[in-house]
């Protein structure tokens, strides 16, 4: 079967995982309404000894913080690798991983609905063996067997 264009898929993934899919990042920041009514002399012993007014935000992932693994796959079902109920046709569809500064990926086959999510920290050794190595494979788990990778 041919596969289509990447782009749409590619499109669909990488805005999923910024606008929905990845955590929200939180930061501290200066408090910068604050500062400002700060004298000079204030502000310098603020650095000084460390004691800089500052806020706790939070924000989404930028797009330049991602790395994005894309690959063709095939599948024995219409369903991709989401499972449920699907044609018996064999399919190819693309999978791609959206990275956050290897720690999680986002995975999606064909579109931009998320199939699973891992996180890098609350994986096993094995299960970060056995996604890297069906990365390195590009040969992703479907949605049903993606327990692997835990």
């Amino acid at each position: 079967m041919r596969i289509g264009l990447p782009f749409d898929p590619l499109h669909d993934a990488i805005a999923s995982a910024i606008h929905c899919d990845l955590a929200k990042i939180t930061y501290e920041d200066r408090d910068w309404e604050t500062w400002r009514t700060l004298s000079k002399e204030e502000q310098t012993d603020a650095i000084r000894n460390h004691t800089v007014p500052m806020l706790t935000k939070t924000r989404r992932v930028y797009s330049d913080e991602i790395e994005v693994t894309m690959f063709p796959q095939t599948w024995g079902s219409t369903a991709t690798g989401y499972g449920g109920i699907g044609g018996a046709a064999i399919t190819s569809a693309y999978t791609i991983i959206v990275c956050y500064k290897m720690t999680t990926y986002c995975v999606y086959f064909g579109c931009g609905r998320l199939a699973y999510r891992v996180t890098w920290a609350d994986m096993t050794p094995s299960g970060r063996d056995n996604f890297l190595s069906d990365m390195a494979a590009r040969n992703m788990a479907s949605v049903a067997k993606s327990g692997k990778y835990k």
